[in-house]
């Protein structure tokens, strides 16, 4: 009997795999560990850690708050390009609201999200030497698998290996200088042109009608390696790309499973002439049928 269930087992599962229907992935939210790390381990790191900086994602309204334990901190006051093992950085998102009493202003509304980049290089060889974590608010692992996220946030990270990897640097306190005298500020991101016959089904048809034949397409290890989070992260950069060589911007995974796509919004309105109007649509993990769509403005 339990031979013929096995057999059973076996062809509903091959016709299911034949049939061409995906299978739901796998939900991992709610757990304590992400690839060996668990955010208990570092509680409490924003009272005992040095401040490094602050960064305001545009796209959710959060602030980003960096620490760093001893080890990274000695490491990022001398530029370090490397990092050594033991070396750990913490990040809080924070969700911000505007200040009634002050509409000017937008103020902490309570943490979103915690990020942990640890250094260890024989542990973590396969992403360049550092572990990442990201946990939810109340310290329990999001619903995507582990060693995927990992890769994303080291496929991503490895933009800056002059920085060991590490995004964020001390924050300066010095006189303001200009964007024309930041020198490194300039966009890493490689686009390529690509035609829209090229792309698959799912992605040609929520661009409108009447777009040029032509796409512009990140390429690098970014597109190896995606996750929600770079979905979400990638969306200004798009933006940039967009505005300037007035084609639709797309991320898109090497089988066109998962993208974020930005293009201009013939209809769309913006405060004034010096802003463009945008729309940006990506798929949603778990949600296969359904996408998040989002209209904005970004400056010319």
């Amino acid at each position: 009997m339990l031979h013929q269930v096995f057999i059973l087992f076996f062809f509903v599962a091959q016709v299911h795999a034949v049939s061409g229907v995906p299978a739901e992935p796998q939900n991992y939210a709610g757990r304590l560990d992400m690839n060996g790390l668990r955010f208990s381990d570092y509680q409490d790191f924003e009272k005992n850690w040095h401040f490094v900086t602050v960064r305001f994602r545009k796209d959710t309204a959060e602030l980003r708050m960096t620490y760093a334990n001893d080890l990274a901190w000695q490491a990022l006051n001398r530029d370090a390009a490397d990092f050594p093992d033991g070396a750990v950085l913490g990040k809080i998102g924070i969700v911000t609201h505007d200040d009634m009493a002050f509409p000017s202003s937008a103020v902490p509304s309570g943490a979103r999200r915690y990020q942990f980049m640890v250094r260890d290089k024989e542990k973590f060889k396969e992403t360049g030497g550092w572990g990442y974590a990201l946990f939810d608010a109340n310290g329990l692992t999001f619903p995507e698998e582990p060693v995927t996220t990992a890769k994303a946030c080291a496929a991503c990270h490895g933009l800056v290996p002059e920085r060991g990897f590490v995004f964020s640097q001390i924050m300066q306190m010095a006189p303001f200088v200009t964007s024309r005298e930041r020198v490194d500020e300039r966009l890493k991101l490689k686009f390529t042109d690509a035609e829209l016959s090229s792309l698959p089904t799912t992605i040609r048809s929520v661009l409108p009608s009447g777009r040029r034949d032509k796409i512009r397409l990140l390429e690098g290890e970014l597109r190896q390696h995606l996750f929600q989070g770079t979905l979400d992260e990638v969306r200004p950069a798009l933006a940039v790309e967009a505005v300037r060589s007035h084609h639709p911007t797309l991320l898109m995974n090497p089988d066109g499973s998962r993208y974020a796509l930005v293009f201009e919004d013939v209809g769309g309105k913006c405060p004034n002439e010096k802003m463009v109007a945008l729309k940006g649509i990506s798929n949603i993990y778990f949600k296969a049928n359904e996408k998040f769509e989002v209209n904005f403005c970004q400056p010319r």
